[in-house]
């Protein structure tokens, strides 16, 4: 008796720790997938995927209209979406885990990375706010590089949508109860 409430318990533990495992790969290995295909896959105030970039590499056929930078950090590998040239010579934009930033005219140093410098117009996701970063003075309309930005972060999360494989097994309602949770949590 007390020999197989000790063998179901273990069986039951066991199924459920490998239930609990396969969800946290599952979810990890498909979170861009999941990202953007969900509740907030057309809503323009929520970006999942662009949390999703301060912790989790983005294969670089993911957006292969776009550069990828992955930097390595201790805990995560940060991945960041960039693209030159986009509507006119000398302008930029960028895509972290901050947000988008567009560069009516960007400038780069030496090495080709983007000089501070240059002056963006950095949109909050979870505002909407735009402002205007640099040492230059504002050469746009802001209302412009706010449709530019968000053109392009829409160009992104379409890219990703059509680019990322589905999971076997999906369970988008779980990385939604995650994503709100999340979004709950941070403001």
């Amino acid at each position: 008796m007390v020999f197989d409430i000790i063998k179901w318990g273990s069986i039951v533990l066991g199924i459920g720790l490998i239930l609990t495992i396969y969800i946290f790969f599952n979810i990890l290995g498909n979170g861009y997938y999941y990202a953007t295909h969900g509740k907030y896959q057309n809503d323009n105030k929520n970006y999942p995927f662009v949390y999703w970039l301060a912790n989790h590499e983005l294969p670089k056929e993911y957006v292969p209209s776009y550069e990828v930078t992955i930097d390595s950090r201790l805990f995560a590998n940060v991945s960041s979406v960039s693209a030159k040239n986009i509507y006119r010579k000398e302008d930029a934009f960028e895509l972290s885990w901050g947000g988008p930033s567009y560069y009516p005219e960007a400038k780069y140093d030496r090495y080709g990375n983007l000089d501070i410098d240059s002056g963006s117009y950095d949109i909050s996701i979870s505002t909407g706010k735009i402002s205007w970063e640099g040492k230059l003075n504002e050469i746009a309309d802001k209302q412009e590089a706010r449709r530019r930005a968000y053109t392009l972060l829409n160009d992104v999360r379409s890219e990703i949508r059509e680019n990322s494989k589905p999971p076997k097994i999906n369970l988008q309602w779980i990385f939604n109860w995650y994503f709100q949770w999340i979004s709950r949590n941070e403001n």
